[in-house]
This record gives structure tokens, C-alpha cells and sequence, in this order.
């Protein structure tokens, strides 16, 4: 596969590879570890500068279509989405970034995760052209975070903005169709895997 994947089922964020080295090397740091550690170690520096410099090309890719991923991002095969590398804040708070893509739209989810419950701060919908053009945006204030939520505000907020470019006579009338259209847009960010919809959409921008 072109790009790091991640298997997991949910949702996370990136810890990143400095920040991980670290860890193991604070562990190692007292003078008692093993050779065999030693050589853990250094096998791990190796293969985490590999993974890192591969979610730094995905980063740059993601970027053409999405803007704030972070400069680190994993496609996660068992949420099929791409994430970013998370912060922390001083509260303790982790905020990162999710995405997903059809040949038309971006949907960028900026989710936070709190002490016991994970939230969904806001919504972003992009056109896929390259442009980066806002097409649609809506933040959430202590709203919990479920992904059929995100998939529902998504179709939602493109109806909407569908609307939006119909006479005012006519949008109670059209209503149903824009919802469908919506719906379409959206699907295949959701049903498609999104590595292969990634590398279609940056053909055709070449």
C-alpha cells in the first residue's frame, strides 16, 4: 500500500513518532537496559523514521484537498477514514482531525477528546477540485461524538447548501431532491476506500 495504514476500528489520533521515541527511550534511559532492548530500540528508530516520513507524503497529499490535517496523517482501514496527529492541551484535552472524500466533496470532522466521552466540534465540506473551496461548515458545542452522526450533519449541511443556490420560490418544492443529491455526494466519502479515492482524485488534478 501506498500510504501508512492504521487497522483500527476507531477513530483515533496519531500519537507521533517523536513523541513515541520518547517514551520508549525515557524507559531505556537508566542505564539497565539489554542488549536486546538496545537493539529493540534502535530497530525501532528505523522503522518509526520509515512511518513517519510515509505520513508526512500522505499529510502533503491530504493538504491539496483538506486544509488543517496536522503535517502527520494515517489512513485507518477500519474506519476508512484519514487522521491526523493529535494535540494535547493543557487541560488534557486531545483535538485532531478526521477525513473522508468522494470525487466531489472533502469532510473534515474536527473531533476533541475529553476525560471520559469523545466530541464532535464541527464539520467542514470542501469541493475535491483542488480548490479547497468552502462549501458548507458548522460547529458543535458539547456535542458527543458518533460517526453515523457525521455521515447524517454531512448530507444535512450539503442540502443545505444546495438549497441555498435555488430560487427562494422553489426550495420548499425541491427540498426532497437536494437531500438526495446531498446523500449521493456524500456516500461514497463513506462507502468508498478512501486510499484508492484519494489517489483517483490526485490523478486528475494532474
Amino acid at each position: 500500500m501506498l500510504f501508512p495504514a492504521s487497522s483500527s476500528a476507531s477513530v483515533s489520533p496519531l500519537a507521533g513518532t517523536d513523541a513515541m521515541l520518547r517514551v520508549i527511550e525515557t524507559q531505556l534511559a537508566s542505564g539497565t537496559a539489554t542488549d536486546s532492548e538496545r537493539r529493540a530500540l534502535q530497530q525501532a528508530r528505523t522503522l518509526m523514521s520509515n512511518q513517519q516520513q510515509e505520513s508526512r507524503q500522505l499529510a502533503k497529499a491530504v493538504a491539496i484537498f483538506s486544509p488543517g490535517m496536522s503535517s502527520e496523517v494515517s489512513y485507518h482501514s477500519g474506519s476508512n477514514a484519514f487522521v491526523g496527529q493529535g494535540y494535547t492541551s493543557n487541560a488534557g484535552n486531545t483535538y485532531f482531525s478526521a477525513m473522508r472524500m468522494s470525487s466531489s466533496i472533502v469532510i473534515k470532522a474536527d473531533i476533541g477528546i475529553g476525560y471520559s466521552r469523545t466530541f464532535l466540534n464541527g464539520i467542514y465540506i470542501y469541493s475535491a477540485d483542488g480548490k479547497r473551496q468552502l462549501l458548507a461548515h458548522r460547529d458543535y458545542h458539547c456535542r458527543f461524538y458518533h460517526e453515523h452522526d457525521v455521515r447524517h450533519e454531512a448530507v444535512s449541511l450539503m442540502s443545505q447548501a444546495i438549497l441555498a443556490e435555488v430560487p427562494a420560490s422553489d426550495r420548499d418544492c425541491f427540498g426532497e431532491q437536494a437531500r438526495l443529491l446531498a446523500a449521493r455526494c456524500v456516500a461514497d466519502a463513506y462507502e468508498r476506500n478512501q486510499v484508492e479515492t484519494l489517489q483517483q482524485n490526485l490523478r486528475l488534478l494532474r
